[in-house]
C-alpha cells in the first residue's frame, strides 16, 4: 500500500503546483494590465511584458521570504494564504465597485442588483479581515 500513498502525494503535489502556477500567471497578468490601463502615460503599454515579469518575480520572492522566515508548517501556510486572499478580495471588491461606478460610461455600469452583491462581498471580506486582524493582534 505505500505505492498508493506515494501516488496520492505525487498527484496532490502536481495539482497544487499547477494551481499555484496558474494563480501566479493570472495575478501577474491582471496586475500588469491594470497598471498600464490605470496609468498609460506613466507606464508604457509597450513594456507590458516587463511589468508582467516584475509582478511575477515579486510574488515568487515574497514566497521565498516566507519560507526563509521558517514558515513551513502546511497548516500555517494555508491559514496565511486564506488571510491574504481575504484581504485581497476585500480590496478588490472595493476597487471594483469604485471603478465600475465612476470610470465606466453610464450605459456600461453594473445594475443595482450586481452592485448589491459586490457590496455584500465587500462587507463580508471586510468583516472577515477585521476579525482576523483583531485575533492576530
Amino acid at each position: 500500500m505505500p505505492f498508493l500513498g506515494i501516488s496520492f502525494l505525487v498527484v496532490c503535489t502536481l495539482f497544487l503546483f499547477s494551481t499555484q502556477f496558474s494563480v501566479l500567471d493570472a495575478t501577474s497578468r491582471i496586475m500588469s494590465e491594470n497598471l498600464v490601463i490605470f496609468s498609460p502615460k506613466k507606464f508604457n503599454p509597450q513594456k507590458l511584458r516587463i511589468y508582467y515579469y516584475i509582478f511575477l518575480w515579486v510574488q515568487i520572492l515574497m514566497g521565498i521570504v516566507i519560507f526563509s522566515l521558517g514558515m513551513t508548517e502546511p497548516f500555517k501556510l494555508v491559514v496565511t494564504g486564506a488571510i491574504l486572499n481575504a484581504f485581497a478580495m476585500f480590496f478588490y471588491s472595493g476597487f471594483l465597485l469604485w471603478l465600475n461606478n465612476t470610470k465606466l460610461n453610464k450605459t456600461l455600469r453594473p445594475s443595482l442588483i450586481r452592485n448589491v452583491f459586490v457590496v455584500c462581498a465587500f462587507i463580508f471580506y471586510g468583516v472577515f479581515s477585521f476579525i482576523t486582524i483583531t485575533k492576530i493582534l
